[in-house]
């Protein structure tokens, strides 16, 4: 069985139309053997991590990873979270295109 990484992105819109995807929270989960099951269970953990009864209703979109593990040592290959279950701050993926002109150092004249 594999293990699975699940990404729940929010699409933000900024005040400019621009839009990004923001991470809200990365699930881990453990020994499942197909990605759609570790999807499963990572949308019903996050809907009680965040005391909500539907995923949706603080994300967007989920991303799956499968996660590789070094049988000699039993973890995980792309190993970067301090906890299985983390709370992303507030990172974006938004590009410089998407921000206001004077956020990226130019002026409007």
């Amino acid at each position: 069985m594999t293990s699975y990484r699940v990404l729940f992105f929010k699409r933000l819109t900024n005040a400019y139309g621009g839009s990004c995807n923001s991470c809200q929270r990365s699930i881990e989960i453990a020994s499942m053997p197909s990605s759609e099951r570790a999807v499963a269970a990572a949308k019903n953990r996050f809907a009680q991590l965040e005391g909500v009864p539907d995923w949706r209703l603080r994300a967007d979109t989920v991303e799956v990873t499968s996660l590789l593990l070094d049988s000699t040592a039993g973890v995980s290959a792309t190993a970067g979270l301090a906890e299985t279950e983390s709370r992303s701050e507030v990172g974006t993926s938004c590009r410089a295109s998407d921000r206001a002109p004077a956020a990226r150092g130019q002026q409007r004249r």
